[in-house]
């Protein structure tokens, strides 16, 4: 048996002339009523082991002792005052709840189509992205479904690419007239696939009136921005006269462009060009084109 400060639980000796008086702690110097502490029996309840424990040596409130009435830091304890801690307790834990909520919601969205999910929000370029991917896969159908949304927001490779398939009949029965349509507006929006192509559809009189001037106008367009097809096409408009004036010397200076980049047709061109008045430039290109026929062979 020993007298204990309430407060440190700092233990002192027994003595019997101390009991009822006020006793002052040497640790903490908390004044406290000195009375016999008897020992705590142990039981299994451990809610009556801190009732137990808070009936004994209650302290003597005064200037040096801290008022510990709303705060208690003993578990279970279920003295009055407590209720804000608990509330504090419950938000908390309610926020740990709504964080981890949060983040298996996001990691779920990773492991998802992130194209398939912005596109179903409405974002043009996811549904061009997923367009182009069912595209890739011969899935045409759903390709063309995702083109439109696009096109219709205004995409120019989305318009260019439903432009395709109608031209193509892929995912869509054929027509010349909505391809027609669709290269027109990607086309004016500086598309230089869409332009060559629409210039073809001129051309030809797909899905439009046969007119060649204009088709030279949007090949002019395309073979501007370095289309190497459309800078071949349109030194054949020159050559022939297709649209324009005939110029020979304006025919060889787009066939050069597309030569340079490759292109066979622009390079056989130039080589039965130049095959009378310069045979070593003659050589030159008919060797080049004869290098990338091999090669496909």
């Amino acid at each position: 048996m020993d007298i204990q400060c309430p407060n440190c639980k700092q233990k002192y000796p027994f003595e019997e002339s101390l009991i009822g008086n006020e006793v002052e702690c040497a640790v903490c110097h908390t004044v406290f009523v000195a009375q016999k502490r008897a020992p705590i029996k142990l039981t299994a309840d451990p809610l009556s082991m801190v009732q137990q424990e808070h009936q004994t040596n209650q302290p003597i409130p005064n200037g040096k002792q801290e008022d510990r009435t709303n705060s208690c830091s003993a578990p279970f304890c279920d003295r009055k005052g407590d209720k804000k801690s608990a509330t504090k307790r419950v938000v908390c834990f309610g926020g740990v709840i709504v964080g981890i909520v949060v983040i298996g919601v996001i990691t779920l969205l990773l492991c998802l189509n992130w194209n398939l999910v912005l596109a179903t929000l409405g974002n043009s370029n996811a549904q061009y992205r997923l367009g182009e991917s069912y595209y890739q896969s011969d899935k045409y159908v759903e390709a063309v479904k995702w083109f439109r949304k696009a096109a219709e927001q205004g995409h120019a490779d989305a318009q260019y690419k439903l432009g395709v398939c109608y031209n193509t009949n892929l995912g869509v029965t054929r027509d010349f007239s909505k391809a027609a349509k669709w290269y027109h507006k990607a086309a004016e929006q500086g598309h230089a696939d869409a332009q060559y192509l629409l210039s073809v559809c001129y051309e030809l009189g797909n899905g439009v009136t046969e007119d060649l001037a204009e088709g030279v106008k949007w090949c002019r367009k395309a073979a501007e921005q370095g289309h190497a097809d459309a800078q071949y096409h349109l030194g054949v408009c020159y050559y022939n006269g297709y649209g324009v004036t005939k110029d020979y010397y304006e025919a060889t200076k787009w066939y050069r462009k597309a030569a340079e980049q490759g292109v066979v047709d622009a390079q056989m061109k130039l080589g039965t060009y130049y095959l009378f008045d310069n045979k070593n430039e003659a050589k030159k290109w008919f060797l080049k084109a004869s290098e990338q026929l091999s090669c496909v062979e």
